[in-house]
């Protein structure tokens, strides 16, 4: 680890109560540290094996209060969600994760926090046919970002302003797994698929938009969390990781294998009518395999599994 960051050293983490976040303590914990995970009031509150804090992060004094004593903080916490939710809550989502960004950010500053974290996504990148690295450009007005990536490409950008912190930036690719929101808000779209497939009636084909040509990364949750952790402890200040599995899949092979792992017995059908998005949008790792990362899940498996938690849920 480098100076200043060792285990038992006070981490904490932002949105630790999330879908990632409750995944990302628990590596964090299993590499040695303290962890604080933190929720906002209005926020679910899960049950972790560790430290929380429940701390509304657009309010500056307590968000000093709860870093006073850290060693380091992962930043998670975002407000996102599907197309939809983002069309009609455009200013919410933009508003909402600058504030905390720039709140948590300048107490790290001001508690003197050594190593910050920051989850920025692969949507801050222009689509482009070959693998996205961390040097690709990114996303500029001509090109009519969301306001999540919007918020996104701006956190990166004011966090390299700030003197005294070191700042690493985590860029997730599709994050799927077990502990995910399956709700039509928030879900992305594995599990999307996955709650969809469930809901089909006898005889009835699962329709996705689209040819199925359109290729994306995915990588599993757990695969995430280690990520974190090893940028946390081993990653360059001021420098971006995709945070992936690298691979490429095909959305028709990724439909094939929700409906084979939840409803074998229907027909995938495409509507080539619909959009899909860009043709590619695969993350390049070479940066974060140079750490020391491997992905460990496999799609089938990760697959089999985000099914097993959405049916055990149900």
């Amino acid at each position: 680890m480098p100076d200043g960051l060792t285990a038992g050293d006070r981490v904490v983490v932002t949105g630790g109560h999330g879908f990632i976040g409750r995944h990302v303590v628990g590596a964090l914990a299993a590499d040695g540290f303290i962890t604080v995970a933190v929720a906002h009031p209005e926020g679910d509150v899960a049950e972790v094996p560790h430290e929380s804090a429940v701390v509304d992060l657009t309010d500056a004094p307590a968000v000093d209060a709860l870093l006073e004593g850290a060693d380091a903080v992962v930043h998670l916490a975002a407000r996102a969600g599907g197309v939809q939710f983002q069309t009609e809550r455009a200013a919410e989502v933009f508003r909402s994760n600058r504030v905390i960004t720039d709140t948590v950010v300048s107490a790290a500053r001001r508690a003197a926090v050594s190593r910050v974290f920051l989850a920025s996504s692969m949507v801050v990148y222009r689509s482009a046919p070959e693998p996205l690295t961390e040097d690709h450009p990114l996303l500029s007005l001509a090109d009519d970002p969301s306001p999540y990536a919007w918020s996104k490409i701006t956190d990166e950008v004011v966090a390299s302003w700030v003197d005294d912190v070191e700042v690493m930036i985590g860029r997730f690719g599709n994050v799927y797994g077990p502990g995910a929101p399956f709700d039509a808000d928030r879900s992305t779209v594995v599990h999307s698929l996955i709650d969809r497939a469930a809901r089909l009636e006898a005889g009835e084909p699962l329709t996705v938009w689209g040819d199925g040509s359109a290729v994306r990364s995915f990588v599993f949750v757990e695969d995430v969390a280690r990520a974190v952790s090893l940028i946390l402890t081993a990653g360059a200040a001021g420098t971006a990781y995709n945070v992936d599995s690298g691979e490429a899949v095909a959305i028709r092979d990724l439909a094939v294998t929700v409906v084979a792992a939840v409803a074998p017995d229907a027909e995938v059908i495409f509507d080539a009518a619909k959009p899909s998005g860009p043709q590619s949008r695969v993350a390049s790792i070479d940066r974060l395999r140079g750490l020391g990362f491997v992905p460990q899940m496999n799609l089938t498996d990760g697959v089999a599994r985000t099914v097993s938690a959405y049916q055990s849920e149900g």
